[in-house]
């Protein structure tokens, strides 16, 4: 299962003075195991997982860096299921870890319904159904790196539209910023997602 991290869209409304230091402690990958499987057994097929940091303080391959400059502790897990889109929000601990913790044992309790013949037809599910599934912007790694090259040709009017991907994408990245004059956070997310498709089509890091 691919798990992918993303900025956080939507923080929680939680107010500091009503965070709680949680009771449980367990290890992030003990976590992401956790939250892999329950997924799983929903029919998810991959994760994204939000956290409060900014774009990029999010690596190529899709993981937050060490040194990140988190704005909170929110977080935000969506994926497809059998049950629809899902999207789970919260900030009611201290630390996002354990935030993520809680979304990952509370989808392990909403699941143990079903052991009493509660919920057999996934209503308890309802409450956190997106409005939408997310769709990828590039659907295939060629497809992504055909809108790179294009993109680089036909708009910023790169010199060596063919140069290697990853320097291609370096230049972009340069004048697409979106601390840059004229430069939005869209233009700046569908470079982001079309680098991480196509690199990982070809292998690379």
């Amino acid at each position: 299962m691919k798990i992918t991290y993303r900025p956080l869209q939507r923080p929680g409304p939680t107010p500091m003075h009503e965070r709680r230091q949680a009771l449980f402690k367990a290890g992030h990958a003990q976590t992401v195991a956790l939250l892999r499987r329950e997924a799983e057994l929903l029919g998810a097929t991959s994760l994204v997982i939000e956290v409060d940091v900014a774009e990029h303080d999010i690596r190529t391959d899709g993981r937050v860096r060490e040194r990140a400059q988190w704005g909170g502790p929110a977080v935000a897990v969506s994926f497809a299921s059998r049950q629809g889109p899902l999207r789970f929000a919260t900030v009611r601990f201290m630390h996002w870890h354990d935030n993520l913790r809680g979304i990952a044992l509370g989808l392990e309790y909403l699941r143990a319904l079903r052991r009493y013949g509660i919920g057999e037809s996934g209503e308890q599910y309802a409450g956190w159904r997106a409005i939408e599934a997310p769709k990828p912007l590039f659907p295939s790694a060629a497809e992504a790196e055909q809108w790179m090259r294009g993109h680089a040709r036909d708009e910023l009017h790169l010199r060596d539209p063919d140069a290697p991907l990853a320097s291609l994408y370096r230049a972009m990245a340069r004048l697409m910023h979106p601390d840059k004059e004229g430069r939005s956070r869209a233009d700046w997310d569908r470079l982001d997602e079309a680098w991480r498709v196509a690199s990982a089509g070809r292998g690379q890091p």
